[in-house]
């Protein structure tokens, strides 16, 4: 936990080759960019418990990652 804050930077779409995102028990807010879908090597993306407003997009849902999304709409215990 770092208690990072703002959105998730969408430009973490743009690196092709990311395998690992570990961004959970933050103060992350808004959406998840559906630039993830482009990271085709991405194996997990955790983002639990956070102040997420949306669930995980399509596009990342479709990889082969293991995805983390506990806890959305707001909410962090």
């Amino acid at each position: 936990m770092n208690l990072l804050t703002g959105s998730i930077p969408r430009s973490f779409g743009k690196l092709m080759k990311l395998q690992v995102v570990s961004l959970w028990g933050n103060a992350f807010k808004g959406a998840i960019s559906d630039d993830f879908g482009n990271c085709s090597e991405l194996i997990f993306f955790d983002v639990s418990n956070n102040f997420l407003t949306d669930n995980i997009p399509r596009s990342c849902e479709a990889s082969r990652a293991i995805v983390m999304e506990q806890q959305f709409s707001g909410c962090n215990s």
